[in-house]
């Protein structure tokens, strides 16, 4: 689901700011788009307010442990989507989670410490949640690119 929220050109400004380092002070977005500290904090606060920008810390699962990542889409059955993702919501290898329209019903990233606790995730634990009929995973070899929004245009649109 897309809500649209109209940005103009200094939103637009911060928001790109803020993608690059989200610890970035109101007092430097300021000073290098020209305006109050003031104005910048109430942009920022109606961005996050509005729900168009979230700042988190993002963990590189590699670095806890977790080098193994893999793209799972998965096969239901039944209205019982919304108890998988429920269950899925609950552990912590699932850093990702969506429900699709097309080959899959569910897409899912997830990040584990080894081959073997994918193996395990994907035939004792996946396979036991109730509505699960299926699943096709690939294994990621590296990644490229890793964005949690661009920004651009009129609106933040997301991808991975």
């Amino acid at each position: 689901m897309s809500k649209r929220f109209q940005l103009d050109e200094i939103d637009l400004q911060i928001l790109k700011m803020l993608r690059k380092d989200g610890r970035l002070p109101y007092t430097a977005i300021a000073k290098e788009l020209d305006l109050a500290e003031a104005t910048v904090r109430k942009r920022v606060s109606r961005l996050m307010e509005e729900g168009v920008l979230h700042v988190v810390g993002v963990v590189n699962p590699a670095y806890i442990g977790r080098a193994v990542t893999a793209i799972v889409g998965v096969h239901t059955e039944g209205q019982e989507v919304e108890a998988i993702l429920s269950k899925l919501q609950e552990w912590d290898e699932v850093r990702y989670a969506a429900v699709c329209a097309g080959t899959y019903d569910l897409m899912l990233e997830i990040a584990v410490e080894s081959n073997e606790e994918l193996f395990h995730f994907l035939t004792k634990r996946l396979r036991a949640i109730p509505g699960v009929v299926g699943s096709d995973t690939s294994l990621v070899m590296k990644v490229v690119k890793d964005r949690f929004s661009q920004v651009g245009g009129e609106h933040v649109s997301h991808d991975s």
